[in-house]
């Protein structure tokens, strides 16, 4: 963990999980997308027989598409082994909508 990471799970300790979670899926899809990159290019230019600058963007492409879906897919997995929802829920005590922070101000101001 670098310093910035440990001062936040100090302050927000339900946020560790997703930043390992980010991490490991960012890790997973880095080396997933070199490999299907450098794969799709060396298909494309031995096995199409296309140009070196066609077997090229045919790498990138590839390359980016597949380490989109696999760091996609660690996340989910990483999430559901964590017991984590795939959206992180704000908590209830904070206002979401106008008309809430208009009734709340309402009722710390008014005496009981």
């Amino acid at each position: 963990m670098t310093r910035w990471t440990r001062e936040i799970g100090d302050m927000k300790p339900s946020l560790v999980p997703y930043g390992e979670c980010q991490s490991e899926s960012s890790r997973t899809g880095l080396v997933a997308g070199v490999t299907g990159g450098f794969l799709g290019g060396y298909i494309s230019n031995v096995l199409f027989k296309l140009p070196r600058n066609n077997s090229i963007l045919a790498g990138v492409v590839t390359g980016s598409l597949v380490g989109w879906l696999f760091a996609n897919q660690a996340m989910k997995e990483c999430m559901k082994r964590n017991h984590l929802s795939d959206k992180p829920t704000m908590p209830q005590s904070t206002p979401t909508t106008l008309e809430d922070v208009l009734s709340s101000g309402d009722e710390k101001s008014s005496p009981k």
